[in-house]
């Protein structure tokens, strides 16, 4: 699927989920391949304002696979072996592994209990 807005940023795997219903409020246009003029609306913006709860939400939402509320780590290792691959392409050879990469967020968020291999917003 051809998806030009923001194409360097955006891997195919979350293009992909863009595109199937995810975070679509109009399902009828998914079936074309298209996105509805307010579904674009609400892209852009949580495109542009990361840190707005609503974009937090979208972006949630497409990494939720599921859609069981929950990040597991199935679904970080899914997007993460992806940008992993583009990185090596693009010859970046400073990156984390995902271990690495979980560990300083759960250093960040600061959970409960490390036990858990989820999360939810």
């Amino acid at each position: 699927m051809a998806f030009i807005f923001c194409a360097p940023a955006l891997s195919d795997r979350i293009i992909d989920r863009i595109f199937s219903g995810a975070v679509s409020r109009n399902k009828s246009l998914l079936t074309e391949s298209r996105m509805s003029y307010p579904d674009f609306v609400w892209f852009l913006l949580a495109e542009e304002d990361k840190r707005h709860p609503r974009s937090i939400e979208y972006w949630f939402r497409c990494m939720d696979l599921d859609g069981d509320g929950v990040i597991s780590l199935y679904e970080m290792e899914y997007f993460y072996t992806e940008q992993m691959r583009r990185m090596e392409e693009a010859r970046i050879e400073e990156y984390q592994g995902l271990q690495d990469c979980v560990c300083t967020m759960l250093d960040m968020v600061k959970p409960p209990s490390r036990i858990e291999s989820r999360w939810a917003i």
